[in-house]
């Protein structure tokens, strides 16, 4: 059968975009049935990037459009909303100003022509298993679905934070797949900006879950949003690879680039920054700029790209106690400056760390009876409580000789503090309440009250920061290693005695 001439069209388009793929009719009746052999007249002709059918695109995709023959066409028509729209709501959809009930569904999307197509690309990953409504102007175009889980695996734009650089190294690129031996032609639309996509994170770097962008030109628009493409098939790989659709802005202003930082005692230099170095982790000082770090490590420390704002410390891990370590520092600042130095340390025999993980300072039952402090050992080794000091603004107490295993969790608990879960979550049978005299003073403030975890000699443990809660909601530590990144649970699923993997995937969805 001869196919008619806009299919013919359109199907030698997406061969050009994508190699091959399946070229899908969009779907004006927004209703189950199988999509139609042939489009509906006057409506428009769509493929996905990557191809993938309608029902099941991956969440980091474009949407390309057939408008043959249509020179007129505005792309600034097309606009991509959540979920279906009701007639009604078509009639406004196309506004500049959209209703309250629309504004929150526009996805947020570069949308440009490319020859016969017009382009629209998500800035934003889409949702899992949600529908989607492509328009132009107030006429539905098709309806998408995305499928439920994501068979491609993602590297995020951790480099630069915000996507703005004056630098010719671009953007950097991470995630959990390995990325060795790549060295991959794209362009960056709009305006086709071309370059290689090579392993690590600055030339040379060795990183091996990282990619960089080094473009062959520079962009001649300062401000102008640019976007790599939606995936990528990395050498020796049978699956695509995802890129966030984060925008690039090459900066109009010259950013500053980072300063080197006098290290204190206990400190040694490393690279830009100091670290303390202790059994099993370093503690990162950087310096007051904002810097993408990427640290190899022979034999263990393999962390490929952690990002650092002014000053704020970061800790590396794991590391092999009590050893000698070598490692090879690169660091990226703000003005597209790369420093490589090599490291040399000796590790410390492993002991006990203490951090505080979780608080309840708002509990469903009665206050401050109900109140709880956890602490987790994220040592490798048994230590004990004995001789540490939890601080708050009311003060401080003293905690008893508590011996915690690795990995083992203790509850911070007033005298009167009862275990039956009658009003909270229970803790986990076995964990050992701590009580003392009182837990804050007169109680943990609802409001938010920081506390601090302290050595019998002083020396900081442990730091929680002071944040406002909801009645049965806690405050967690997304990891025990993390010094900064807290989040509250949802309503009564606080997790004392549990690690708190489940809230952080709870708080992540």
């Amino acid at each position: 059968m001869k196919l008619p001439r806009s299919l013919r069209l359109w199907s030698s388009l997406a061969l050009a975009l994508f190699g091959c793929g399946p070229l899908l009719p969009s779907d004006p009746t927004l209703t189950d049935e199988p999509w139609p052999s042939e489009p509906a007249p006057g409506l428009p002709l769509l493929v996905t990037e990557p191809p993938a059918p309608l029902d099941a695109i991956p969440p980091v995709v474009r949407f390309h459009i057939d408008v043959a023959g249509r020179d007129a066409v505005e792309p600034s028509a097309f606009r991509l909303f959540e979920g279906e729209l009701s007639e009604g709501q078509l009639e406004h959809a196309a506004e500049a100003d959209l209703p309250e009930t629309l504004a929150p569904r526009l996805v947020p999307a570069l949308v440009f022509r490319r020859d016969d197509a017009v382009v629209l690309a998500p800035t934003t990953a889409l949702r899992a298993a949600t529908t989607y409504t492509l328009l132009e102007s107030a006429r539905r175009v098709a309806r998408v679905t995305v499928a439920a889980t994501d068979a491609h695996a993602g590297l995020a734009l951790v480099w630069p934070k915000e996507g703005r650089s004056p630098s010719g190294l671009l953007a950097v690129y991470c995630g959990d797949a390995r990325m060795e031996h790549v060295s991959l032609p794209i362009s960056l639309d709009p305006t086709g900006v071309p370059g290689l996509l090579r392993s690590g994170v600055a030339p040379g770097e060795p990183s091996r879950r990282c990619v960089h962008f080094e473009p062959a030109v520079a962009s001649s628009d300062a401000g102008s949003p640019l976007l790599p493409p939606p995936s990528i098939v990395p050498p020796g790989g049978d699956a695509p690879v995802s890129l966030e659709p984060h925008p690039l802005v090459r900066a109009d202003e010259a950013l500053d680039g980072s300063s080197l930082v006098a290290c204190g005692d206990g400190e040694v230099p490393f690279g830009a920054g100091c670290v303390r170095v202790e059994d099993d982790r370093l503690l990162l000082r950087p310096p007051g700029r904002a810097l993408l770090w990427s640290v190899q490590a022979a034999p263990a420390l393999d962390v490929d790209a952690v990002f650092t704002t002014a000053g704020k410390p970061h800790q590396l891990w794991p590391l092999p106690p009590d050893s000698v370590i070598w490692l090879a520092v690169t660091t990226v600042d703000a003005a597209g400056g790369v420093r490589s130095t090599p490291a040399l340390l000796r590790t410390a025999p492993p002991r006990a760390h203490f951090v505080i993980d979780e608080v309840l300072a708002n509990p469903v039952g009665p206050e401050p009876r109900q109140e709880w402090i956890e602490l987790v050992n994220d040592g490798m080794v048994a230590g004990s409580l004995a001789g540490l000091r939890l601080v708050d603004i009311g003060g401080e107490v003293l905690l008893p000789d508590v011996v915690l295993p690795p990995g083992g969790r203790a509850l911070l608990v007033g005298d009167d503090y009862d275990a039956s879960g009658k009003y909270d979550p229970a803790p986990l049978p076995g964990t050992p309440l701590v009580r003392v005299p009182r837990v804050g003073k007169d109680g943990l403030g609802n409001s938010g009250e920081p506390l601090e975890l302290l050595a019998a000699d002083g020396a900081p443990l442990s730091s929680f920061p002071a944040m406002k809660t909801k009645a049965g909601r806690s405050v967690f530590r997304r990891t025990p290693k993390s010094l900064d990144d807290f989040a509250m649970s949802e309503p009564g699923a606080s997790t004392p005695g549990v690690s708190n993997d489940a809230m952080v995937a709870s708080a992540f969805d």
